[in-house]
């Protein structure tokens, strides 16, 4: 995989309001975020949604969806093997930031980083994703309502927080993958 991939457009219309739906449960808790710096001297601190991968709605059926658009589903393959079997869903879960809630550079688990933006978003509102290389802000991917970034995960990124005048929370979904040798 190339260093990133940007799906626009990427779940129909019902499933975004299901995703929406689901997102806004009251299940956030205050653990999110991380530390940067060999002494831990800038912590992050935001809202996090954990254990979806559990839940049938996105460990199975998103996740299905998500498998067949972006890892090579044929619709030729629906009576045999399908060519992605090699692909394992390690984790889901969803971030919530708010204003002054950056997150911190850090590589992901797994081999693949899945992040999905369900928010309607304008684009001077920030939480765009920042891909680094070298310790320096290489790409920035936007935050757009409904896109889908794919991406390697031993990429070292971050997201930044909302701009303050945005009173909302900034979420993401995002799916850790795993891809075995054949």
């Amino acid at each position: 995989m190339n260093n990133f991939k940007i799906h626009d457009n990427f779940f129909p219309p019902e499933e975004i309001q299901t995703i929406n739906e689901y997102i806004t449960r009251p299940k956030w808790s205050f653990n999110g975020g991380g530390t940067y710096l060999e002494d831990d001297s800038f912590k992050s601190h935001f809202w996090h949604m954990d254990g979806l991968e559990k839940e049938e709605y996105f460990g199975k059926t998103l996740w299905e969806f998500i498998r067949r658009q972006c890892f090579g589903y044929d619709e030729s393959y629906r009576n045999s093997e399908p060519p992605y079997k090699n692909v394992e869903l390690i984790r889901c879960y969803a971030n919530g930031q708010t204003a002054g809630q950056h997150g911190v550079p850090h590589k992901d688990d797994g081999d693949v980083t899945i992040l999905y933006y369900p928010n309607q978003w304008q684009h001077y509102w920030g939480g765009h994703l920042h891909l680094m290389k070298d310790n320096v802000v290489d790409y920035i991917i936007e935050y757009k309502h409904n896109r889908l970034v794919m991406f390697d995960a031993n990429v070292e990124h971050y997201s930044t927080a909302p701009v303050l005048s945005y009173g909302g929370l900034r979420m993401s979904v995002a799916w850790k993958v795993k891809i075995h040798a054949d």
